[in-house]
């Protein structure tokens, strides 16, 4: 038996659920269902085999054998030698995205159809000669990834602080074992970008920083006239400050670019620098200023998600317009231009010598308009990372949706409850009157109901949609009764279930489920995002809907984003 088949054999033969042994033994359900299902398997060195005998002894009892010979049997069921294919195409997936891996340039190197390569890091594909395989890909990886970035990049991946001074044989006998192990892969860093998404409360946040106290000055501060020169980390943190500053307390209404390449870890080292910078972004948003941010998608997947996780709050505004540049900055300099009306600060410095770059800040009018002028034509080469709709954008939204139906294609749809469009009226009147909704609302609701229906039956003439939805037990309802997804309808407050109607409106799905072909349901014991919705458009874009504090919508178009969400299992507890 597999470690998975192992204990999902004990847990049957002492009937004990997957949530009981969660509690005991400290590992999260999540977790569980994944080891269960052969998803991830705990390496010897983890302590799981123990930990987990230790937890079921407590919970089993004489139904199940002793603490020490469970425990013997789960760590002889990981073996020793065998690679899971699972973890392979896992491991080598994480590898192409933290590093960006341009695929069709690997295929050629290595004398692969690119198609091939997609289906092994997909888990659809075993390399027939396994070892041939690992060892060119470690092999093209440490070549090609050899500046000290990409080595510190490597060896965060690989949990290997020596990795960067290693010679070029022993990093490639690494990347080839860390490829084959079974170690479980760290935490994705989409699955925290979701659940930040999930949790996130614009309301309390303005509260916690106390935004309604921040003061913007009554008269202009007075700008020089000469350039202020800035010279290494310390004093470049002092310039983005003074550039905030400038552009929050300036009488001009221009939107605000902002791009960078640099490295951010060193400046994320200091206590203050952070909570100052995130001050100053606050001040432009209360300033009701757009905000254009060019975003470095070219840095290590998880860097680019932490720093996107890091802009959440603005996102939240609406204020701010987030690009990308398709064409990868240069290897050799890093770059910084931000300018805003009546400022502009512009820097760089050398790939590796963060600490030597110069950083310039003008505000005199013939500099900043050559400024503002390379900010323009940087933003022309620019492309959206993903458009933002609120509630003042409804329209936009519509079309959007619109335009979908037109596209047919293959769907997938994650979110807690059913969709909306399975709603009877009679259903939902219920619903309202049991929530005392405002006619407003019911009006609103009921219309935008029998559109978007219209426009599920015309979609499934041309394509198909995958429905997955949580399976809510009675007990785990009561405890936090689900909310109506009513985000498209951008509707608030939220309208909740009782146990009764949202059995009622599931039963409603599974019916037209069986009467429209091309639409398939797949219900979970739960799904953890409560106030989200996941829409992917297989290959072309993702939709990230939020269902309250506030409404809004993020249409994720970059590749990496798209193909991180797509692979991204949300962890399905069974």
């Amino acid at each position: 038996m597999t470690f998975g088949e192992l204990l999902d054999q004990y847990l049957k033969d002492a009937d004990i659920s997957a949530k009981e042994l969660s509690r005991v033994s400290g590992i999260s359900e999540a977790q569980l269902s994944r080891y269960r299902r052969g998803k991830r398997i705990p390496s010897l060195k983890s302590g799981v085999p123990e930990q987990l005998a230790e937890s079921l002894t407590l919970l089993g009892g004489n139904r199940l054998p002793e603490r020490q010979t469970l425990a013997a049997a789960l760590a002889a069921s990981l073996g020793t030698g065998a690679v899971v294919l699972d973890l392979l195409s896992a491991n080598f997936d994480r590898l192409v995205r933290e590093l960006g891996l341009n695929m069709n340039e690997m295929a050629h190197a290595l004398s692969y159809d690119p198609s091939y390569l997609s289906r092994v890091r997909h888990g659809q594909r075993r390399p027939a000669r396994l070892e041939e395989f690992v060892r060119q890909v470690s092999r093209y990886v440490s070549g090609r990834f050899n500046e000290p970035r990409d080595r510190e990049t490597l060896a965060s991946l690989l949990d290997d602080p020596a990795y960067p001074e290693e010679a070029p044989e022993s990093c490639q006998q690494r990347l080839a074992d860390w490829l084959c192990s079974s170690l479980a892969p760290a935490n994705d860093p989409m699955d925290r970008f979701l659940t930040q998404l999930n949790d996130f409360d614009l309301n309390e946040y303005i509260r916690i920083i106390r935004f309604g106290d921040m003061a913007l000055p009554e008269d202009p501060i007075r700008l020089p006239s000469t350039p202020k020169i800035y010279w290494g980390i310390r004093e470049m943190m002092e310039g983005e400050l003074a550039f905030l500053q400038s552009a929050a307390c300036s009488p001009s209404n221009e939107p605000v670019l902002l791009y960078s390449d640099m490295p951010m870890e060193e400046m994320a080292l200091d206590p203050a620098f952070p909570k100052q910078w995130m001050a100053g972004m606050a001040l432009l948003l209360k300033r009701g200023l757009r905000l254009n941010i060019i975003h470095n998608v070219e840095r290590p997947f998880h860097e680019m998600m932490l720093g996107l996780e890091s802009h959440i709050p603005m996102y939240m505004t609406g204020q701010i317009t987030p690009y990308y540049l398709k064409q990868s900055p240069s290897r050799v300099f890093h770059h910084l231009l931000k300018v805003s009306g009546t400022a502009a600060l512009s820097g760089e410095a050398m790939v590796g010598f963060h600490g030597e770059g110069r950083y310039t800040l003008v505000f005199e009018d013939q500099e900043l308009r050559y400024y503002k002028e390379r900010g323009n034509r940087l933003l022309e080469k620019a492309l959206p990372l993903m458009e933002i709709y609120r509630e003042t954008d409804q329209a936009g939204h519509q079309a959007f949706l619109k335009e979908a139906v037109w596209e047919g294609g293959d769907y997938r749809s994650v979110c807690m409850v059913p969709p909306l469009f399975t709603l009877s009226e009679k259903l939902l009147d219920r619903i309202l009157e049991e929530n005392q909704a405002p006619p407003p609302v019911r009006n609103r609701l009921k219309a935008y109901i029998r559109e978007q229906r219209a426009r599920i039956e015309k979609l499934l003439e041309q394509g198909t949609i995958r429905e997955e939805i949580g399976r809510l037990e009675p007990e785990d309802f009561a405890a936090d009764p689900p909310e109506l997804a009513t985000a498209d309808a951008f509707c608030e407050p939220a309208l909740r279930y009782s146990y009764e109607t949202y059995a009622a409106h599931v039963e409603l799905t599974e019916a037209f489920a069986a009467t429209h072909k091309g639409f398939t349901l797949s219900q979970h014991r739960m799904i953890p995002f409560r106030n989200i919705q996941i829409r992917i458009r297989e290959g072309k874009w993702v939709v990230v809907s939020k269902n309250k504090a506030p409404v809004i919508h993020f249409v994720i178009r970059h590749p990496r984003m798209v193909s991180a969400i797509e692979r991204f299992c949300p962890p399905l507890v069974e």
